[in-house]
């Protein structure tokens, strides 16, 4: 009983850490942050090769952890599916104009509200460090991709464990983030960002470079 209710009050404190942080956006123009967006998926994530690997026309595709700066902005159109997931979605709704081309819905990773083998591709963007459970959450992101299906990945890597605050109570380094994928994706490309994953200090016109962590950006084809 007092182990729930202790990891009731982590929950909580990150919940609260996330939105805090969410509401940032309130205070830009949403063309600008677009913009921003597509600017810094250019400049620091590998956007055009990206791009090339995953051709999203005409694609089931899903945003996992989407947060308000969801990839799935940059690449929605009429032709093809695109889906956002994140456990604060409702509280997004409630201060942002979102997509009608996206089908945005409130669920954690741990626990994706689709049938197997269903997207084409499956976005997870600067999220496995913010999850409860990042094992389950790639179990998950395997079960509902079909074979020969494509993730893309970004998750801040470091070059030894730090503690860090309650909205990130995960610490990766660049071989955990290969451990998640070893045995269900087989990868195609992988590099490295100069930034940590710093959209708001982008946007802000400032960046943030660190000596001991950088961002990965990861695209994975799942095994058959």
């Amino acid at each position: 009983m007092i182990v729930n209710k202790l990891k009731n009050i982590v929950r909580i404190k990150k919940e609260k850490e996330e939105l805090e942080f969410q509401y940032n956006w309130v205070n830009y123009d949403w063309n600008h942050l677009m913009m921003c967006l597509h600017n810094y998926w250019k400049k620091y994530r590998y956007y055009g090769e990206i791009i090339d690997l995953i051709q999203p026309q005409g694609k089931r595709i899903l945003d996992v952890g989407c947060g308000v700066m969801s990839f799935m902005n940059l690449i929605c159109s009429n032709e093809g599916e695109f889906f956002g997931i994140d456990p604060l979605m409702d509280d997004y709704k409630s201060l942002y104009t979102t997509d009608s081309r996206v089908k945005w819905l409130q669920s954690k990773g741990e626990r994706l509200p689709f049938d197997s083998n269903y997207f084409d591709v499956v976005v997870c963007s600067n999220v496995l460090d913010h999850v409860e459970k990042p094992n389950i959450v790639m179990q998950e992101i395997s079960r509902v991709l079909k074979s020969s299906g494509r993730l893309l990945l970004t998750v801040d890597i470091f070059k030894e464990k730090v503690v860090r605050d309650a909205a990130h109570p995960h610490c990766f380094m660049e071989k955990d983030v290969n451990d998640l994928l070893k045995n269900n994706f087989e990868i195609l490309f992988s590099k490295k960002s100069e930034l940590r994953a710093q959209i708001m200090l982008y946007v802000k016109k400032q960046t943030m470079t660190s000596d001991k962590a950088q961002e990965i950006i990861i695209l994975a084809e799942k095994r058959g």
